[in-house]
Order: structure tokens, then C-alpha cells, then sequence
């Protein structure tokens, strides 16, 4: 708020997904982009692995991240809290699908080092990228997601892969871990 606008009061902050709330007529709006600064460039040592970091629920689809996972047999790693009413844990093997609990965000960059591939897999629209989709780029992370909303125009053959069914799925996980980590790195940069 201070960098921004100093003299304004209270910064209101919102999710770009949903509606405004009904704000008073004086009241100013100005958009920000929270999150840390992307770092310097570093070439990671890569896992052939998939890593979501989330808040799961049905809007995000974990669980069909991970019947897929077991399916074509890649290892991916689930993190972030659940929601009381999504099952995903009875999907974990321990095998192929791993879940690794709220973990601080030093932890969180450290798999970000090594996964090659970040899932953002929505079942809804989203008007933004996520913060996570720059941060996993900032670690190098191709992305992988699904058609709906504003990610399809964001995403691009040298970042990542949109998955229109479960078809698709093991042919784009093949193609996202030749992504360059630089190409990755440099689409953070454009957006920090």
C-alpha cells in the first residue's frame, strides 16, 4: 500500500475470479500483483515429475491429476491443504501420487527446483493466472493446464501445455519435461 499510494488509508485486495464487492462511490480501485520478486536465472538439476501446490477442492481437480498420474505411472507430488468434502487422499499410493502436506514456502521452492512440470488443472474459469503459475515458471516449471479461461491465451508452446482430455495427458507431460527452463524463467520475468 505505501509503495502504491501512500496517503490512501486501506488497500483492498480480491481474488480477480469473483465479483467486487459493492464498494462506496469514492472508493478507488488500483491493481496490484502480489507475490516476491522472480529470482535470478539458475539452471535446476529436473526430476521427470509433476508438482501441484494448492488449495484442493473440486475446482481444482487433484484427483484427476492423480488417477492420471497413476495411470501413465509419473511421479507427481500433490502439497497444500484439502477441503473436508474432496476425497483426494484415498487417490495417494504412495507409489506414483504423493501428498506432502502445508509445507512452508522454503520447502515449496525447493520442489519447484526439482519438478519439471507444475499442474494448474481447472474444471472453472479463471480471468488471471495464478500467482503459482509465475512462481512455478520462475523456478523453471513448465506448466500444464486445461482450456478454460484466460490461460490458453497465456500459455505458449515454449511454457506449457493445455490438455483438452485425459488423452492428451501423457503426450503433453512428454513434451513439457524438452522445455527449456530459461524460456520459462523469461515469461516470469515478463509478468513480475
Amino acid at each position: 500500500r505505501e509503495k502504491i499510494h501512500p496517503e490512501i488509508k486501506y488497500l483492498l485486495c480480491h481474488n480477480y475470479n469473483y465479483q467486487f464487492p459493492i464498494l462506496e462511490g469514492n472508493t478507488s480501485i488500483y491493481h496490484i500483483k502480489l507475490g516476491v520478486p522472480v529470482p535470478e536465472y539458475q539452471d535446476f538439476i529436473k526430476e521427470d515429475m509433476i508438482l501441484q501446490f494448492s488449495n484442493h477442492s473440486h475446482h481444482v481437480q487433484s484427483i484427476e491429476l492423480a488417477k492420471l498420474a497413476k495411470h501413465f505411472k509419473i511421479k507427481t507430488y500433490l502439497g497444500g491443504p484439502i477441503s473436508n468434502d474432496y476425497p483426494l487422499l484415498n487417490e495417494i499410493d504412495n507409489k506414483y501420487v504423493f501428498y506432502l502436506g502445508v509445507r512452508t514456502r522454503d520447502e515449496k521452492i525447493e520442489f519447484l527446483k526439482k519438478s519439471k512440470i507444475h499442474s494448474l488443472l481447472f474444471s472453472i474459469p479463471i480471468n488471471n493466472p495464478p500467482l503459482s503459475c509465475f512462481e512455478a515458471l520462475s523456478y523453471g516449471n513448465a506448466i500444464l493446464t486445461t482450456p478454460n479461461g484466460c490461460m490458453p491465451t497465456f500459455i505458449t508452446p515454449k511454457i506449457g501445455r493445455t490438455i483438452t482430455n485425459p488423452d492428451t495427458f501423457y503426450s503433453a507431460c512428454q513434451d513439457l519435461c524438452k522445455i527449456d527452463q530459461r524460456d520459462c524463467w523469461e515469461k516470469a520475468m515478463e509478468n513480475n
